[in-house]
């Protein structure tokens, strides 16, 4: 008799929980409510509000106001306005402005000037002048001049070094050393797979998922473990009937793994790519994709 008011007990209390889940919400054990909203929604006191979405976004449930603005376009209020992209520039959604310039062009206000790219130098995108001086010169002001014989042995040999390390990358994938134990700590990308979801109308695709597989291990033999935390980034390059060029889109993840003496684990990241309705991709490939050891800790 005890054993079925218990149960009885039981069963009321579930159907009271659920009851106090507001509509357009889910159970979450996490949360100190228990429930959070669902994709589309945000939470508004005891309920759950459909998010207003402005032309020119989508939805993203980890933005503060539920939504994004899509490739091409910036945040300004409740809006989305077109980014104004000067000649020689490109969109880029991570910059502020969301263009950047050009390879061989340097920002300058809201301009991209090109680069004057002296003699026995090449454009190099990452200085702050978008040049460098070829092997066997040395900036000096707004000129490269011939290095010493001292120099050059010492570029040779830190030449040396760098082919020998991008060797073992290679093999390992990208290691980082834990520094109280000197363990290992290395990331190698295990597969890549692009899948593209057609528009209602068919002829070109909306948006595209990437599902990327890599396996994390350690030669670390001690007692305790390791945390390593792991960031991988993919590149897509698509184009459409209605871009003039090829364009790029990244995005990136990163996890955290607790590896053991001698472990190792695998995972797979998932990446969202949304094409804005007027470009009408059809032609998307993976340019390119990175995973890399980024902190290392020994618990």
């Amino acid at each position: 008799m005890k054993y079925i008011i218990f149960t009885i007990s039981l069963l009321l209390a579930s159907n009271a929980f659920s009851q106090n889940i507001p509509k357009n919400a889910r159970h979450n054990q996490f949360t100190a409510q228990g429930w959070s909203c669902n994709s589309g929604y945000k939470e508004d006191g005891n309920q759950c509000k459909k998010v207003n979405v402005p032309q020119n976004a989508r939805i993203n449930d980890y933005a503060a106001q539920g939504w994004s603005c899509n490739s091409g376009y910036k945040e300004d209020g409740n809006q989305c306005k077109k980014v104004n992209v000067p000649q020689n520039a490109r969109i880029n959604d991570y910059a502020a402005q969301g263009w950047s310039c050009n390879s061989g062009y340097k920002e300058d206000g809201n301009q991209c000037k090109k680069v004057n790219v002296p003699q026995n130098a090449r454009i190099n995108d990452y200085t702050a002048q978008g040049w460098a001086c070829n092997s066997g010169y040395k900036a000096v002001g707004n000129t490269c001049i011939v290095m010493t014989e001292a120099e050059l042995a010492k570029e040779a040999e830190l030449k040396r070094k760098i082919a020998a390390y991008e060797k073992r990358q290679k093999a390992l994938g990208h290691c980082e050393t834990e520094y109280k134990t000197g363990a290992e700590v290395c990331v190698s990308i295990l597969d890549g797979a692009l899948d593209c979801d057609e528009s209602y109308s068919g002829n070109y695709y909306d948006s595209c998922e990437v599902e990327l597989s890599y396996k994390v291990e350690t030669d670390y033999s001690g007692s305790a473990y390791i945390d390593a935390t792991i960031k991988c980034e993919v590149e897509i390059e698509y184009s459409g009937k209605n871009t003039y060029s090829t364009d790029n889109e990244s995005e990136s993840e990163q996890y955290s793994h607790t590896l053991y003496a001698h472990d190792s684990s695998r995972r797979t990241f998932d990446f969202d790519f949304d094409f804005g309705l007027y470009d009408e991709v059809n032609s998307v490939k993976i340019s390119e994709a990175e995973c890399k050891v980024t902190d290392v800790y020994m618990y």
